[in-house]
């Protein structure tokens, strides 16, 4: 516990510097997101229509939280190694059956994810000692938009912006180290550091609901040599039979590091969505070894 709260006070120390070291990547997207990500964007006039879609979503994932049902879907993981203006040198695939639950935690609402195979037994995902990254944790990534974690964020509404036909609310939002109570972790062998992030977050304004969400660090970890580190986050509504409830959660997923002069890139695609014990055809049971984080990237270790 004191090695975590030396940890936390180090990032938290790092992250409060004022400008960025020279030389090192650095985003800002609350002030200044990238082109790419906002083109065609209707600049909002001001920032009144922004506590009325922080109270919708926020009140959207409050619900989803506090009614969640345990969940199981089939995941496919797509890991690659990327080389010079992004070649692909390396990729493996890897299938499982993924279980989300939300347990009642004390500390705040949060989700714990479990990698089964047919029988139920927990299993994890190869390819570090090859040069691969593991990472997981997604149904999370929304939830600094809930209540009780909104005063670590501060959040900045951009204006709306056409996606995928539709016309979205774009908000951005930037976690505030020493006052969030939710973070992410990375990891590389023995070492790891808790993460803080920015984003931005399309909002579907007819129901409040996060459809895409992309998050960059708040500023490089150099303590681990990452550079980088890239979520997007594609969600979908999924329905699930003799139950009328509806959740929206993580369809696809894609994740890039800069790491010790490496680039990585997983790619998270999931489907058939079911209920454990109400529609799930096979028998799956909890597995006995709980996943301890809510939020993470490990890397192959040095």
């Amino acid at each position: 516990m004191w090695a975590e709260v030396q940890n936390r006070e180090k990032l938290e120390a790092a992250y409060a510097k004022n400008k960025p070291e020279k030389g090192r990547i650095h985003f800002d997207l609350l002030q200044n997101p990238p082109h790419e990500m906002i083109e065609g964007l209707e600049p909002a006039l001001d920032q009144a229509p922004l506590s009325a879609i922080l109270a919708g979503v926020a009140a959207n994932i409050s619900a989803m939280t506090a009614n969640f049902v345990n969940t199981s879907s089939r995941e496919s993981i797509h890991q690659e190694k990327l080389g010079g203006k992004g070649k692909v040198r390396d990729s493996m695939i890897q299938e499982f059956r993924y279980l989300c639950v939300a347990p009642h935690e004390r500390s705040g609402p949060t989700f714990k994810e479990y990698r089964v195979d047919s029988a139920g037994t927990q299993v994890f995902p190869k390819g570090v000692d090859d040069g691969f990254m593991l990472t997981s944790g997604f149904t999370a990534a929304a939830l600094v938009f809930h209540p009780d974690y909104q005063p670590g964020t501060i959040f900045r509404y951009l204006g709306k912006q056409q996606t995928d036909g539709r016309l979205m609310y774009v908000v951005a939002f930037a976690q505030i180290p020493g006052k969030a109570h939710l973070s992410g972790l990375f990891k590389t062998g023995q070492s790891w550091l808790p993460t803080f992030t920015q984003g931005l977050a399309w909002i579907d304004p007819s129901s409040y609901q996060i459809v895409r969400l992309h998050t960059e660090l708040l500023r490089p970890l150099p303590e681990l040599r990452l550079e980088r580190e890239s979520t997007e986050v594609n969600f979908h509504q999924v329905g699930f039979k003799r139950v009328q409830q509806t959740l929206w959660l993580p369809q696809q997923v894609t994740v890039a590091i800069d790491w010790n002069g490496k680039q990585l890139r997983n790619t998270h695609a999931y489907s058939d969505f079911k209920i454990f014990s109400v529609d799930a055809t096979e028998r799956v049971r909890t597995p006995k070894l709980p996943a301890t984080v809510n939020s993470s990237t490990q890397p192959a270790s040095p």
